[in-house]
């Protein structure tokens, strides 16, 4: 997508450098000031997965449209959770990831009332898991982003029992992306320089890029006798690289060699759309409760690519995904440990010309983690 100033490079350089480039600054700074040696080298804590997975896929016709568009412990407050989880070979994948959701408006849960508004770093997230198979990548899933401007009210009493929240302006950043199979799809082919088979149809993996532009964020906060809860809801524009869902049962039957650059060849094109994003987690005693769902929608932008004049056929492309996640952790007494289990599932709907494919998978997780 370039035509004399290359407008994805642009968009992805500038919003990335505050919804990637802040949390990783202000995730830096949070583990060299930590008192323990262990996290000041590492900034980690350790969590041992057995995991299993399923997933089906169901594929549909239709007419064309028109065109419209993990198990982690979650901090509550101030309380900050980084995490590595070391998995073992015990499930079908092994978990490896790292965690960290900073709250950072001076004074937020401590004791005193207050109500202010201006340009600071609010709140700062920073999310990353991979899942191996037999040492190779099978899925990378990356989630990043801060607040940097907003207000803040907050009413907290001496026991340290009360309510906090913030409404700002935030930006954000999601990366996902499948074990490629093919050599065209991991990215080995070059453009117009090597020759693509397009006799079998496509073998693309999902995969997707998005920059959350700038939108609305609420996070709220409460705690009473033992018992704490922490909320949040997003809503982002965005721009996105986004996997075709329905390309490769496009190409059984269709010709795409007329297609858009970088869907004939990587399988992705650029589009704009929406995300919204909710999460509730809360500690009832020594149980802690989490859940997250993330809801997201794009459509394919025509006109832009670079080889425009050679595209004979270009059809509209939309892609729909929802996700929801679950977690329920048990503290081992006297012990940093924590037994944790955790539920995802997920749902993919794509659309390319005349066709429709839906597709849905699960996960469950069952493991140990260890927080700093």
């Amino acid at each position: 997508m370039a035509r004399g100033l290359a407008v994805n490079d642009t968009i992805v350089t500038d919003f990335g450098a505050l919804s990637i480039g802040e949390p990783w600054f202000q995730l830096s700074r949070y583990l060299v000031t930590r008192p323990s040696t262990a996290a000041n080298v590492l900034g980690l804590s350790t969590r041992c997965w057995a995991c299993t997975r399923c997933s089906t896929a169901r594929r549909s016709r239709a007419r064309p449209r028109a065109r419209r568009s993990r198990a982690r412990g979650l901090p509550l407050g101030r309380r900050r959770d980084h995490r590595l989880p070391y998995g073992s070979d015990t499930g079908t994948f092994t978990s490896l990831g790292l965690r960290s959701r900073l709250a950072l408006a001076p004074g937020y849960t401590t004791e005193g009332t207050e109500r202010w508004r201006g340009w600071e770093v609010l709140s700062s997230t920073f999310n990353l898991n991979v899942d191996l198979d037999g040492g190779a990548a099978q899925e990378v899933d990356v989630d990043s982003g801060a607040v940097f401007y907003g207000g803040v009210r907050r009413s907290v009493g001496g026991d340290l029992r009360g309510s906090a929240s913030m409404l700002g302006i935030g930006s954000a950043f999601t990366l996902y992306r499948k074990e490629p199979v093919t050599d065209y799809d991991a990215g080995r082919v070059r453009v117009h320089l090597d020759e693509l088979d397009l006799e079998e149809p496509r073998n693309f993996r999902d995969k997707y890029t998005i920059v959350h532009l700038l939108g609305p964020v609420y996070e709220g906060y409460w705690r009473g006798a033992g018992a704490e809860v922490a909320w949040g809801l997003e809503a982002y524009p965005d721009f996105a690289m986004v996997n075709s869902y329905a390309l490769n049962e496009f190409s059984d039957g269709h010709d795409i060699s007329g297609m858009k650059t970088t869907q004939l060849y990587y399988g992705y094109y650029y589009g704009y759309g929406a995300s919204f994003k909710a999460r509730l987690e809360a500690r009832l005693g020594p149980v802690t409760v989490g859940t997250a769902a993330s809801a997201h929608y794009h459509e394919s932008i025509e006109g832009l690519d670079r080889y425009e004049d050679e595209l004979t056929d270009d059809p509209h492309a939309t892609d729909t995904w929802y996700r929801f996640d679950t977690r329920l952790g048990w503290p081992i007494p006297g012990t940093p440990f924590v037994v944790e289990a955790t539920a995802r599932w997920s749902h993919r709907r794509g659309s390319l010309g005349d066709t429709t494919v839906h597709g849905s998978e699960s996960r469950y997780s069952l493991g140990v983690a260890w927080r700093m």
